[in-house]
């Protein structure tokens, strides 16, 4: 049952990283190209790059904070709930 509940939080934590770095990708597109003028293809290289780097930092972060929960839930859980 625990293993039910942690894979559809998991839906919605990819998700959820999905559209942080979507958000930021197209934030930066708009402030290069609109804000500092430069011309939009350069600009759209940099805004992806920088929402690649914020999608790979924020998943990590997640995943690794998400891991550690889960081991934690699962140690909980055991404990409270032998078999």
């Amino acid at each position: 049952m625990i293993k039910k509940v942690l894979r559809k939080s998991t839906f919605f934590k990819y998700n959820l990283v999905a559209i942080t770095a979507t958000t930021v990708d197209f934030l930066l597109l708009i402030f290069f190209t609109e804000i500092l003028h430069f011309w939009y293809l350069f600009s759209a290289v940099i805004a992806s790059v920088a929402g690649g780097l914020v999608l790979f930092g924020v998943a990590a972060l997640v995943l690794t904070l998400y891991f550690c929960l889960s081991l934690w839930i699962i140690f909980i859980f055991n404990i409270l709930f032998p078999k």
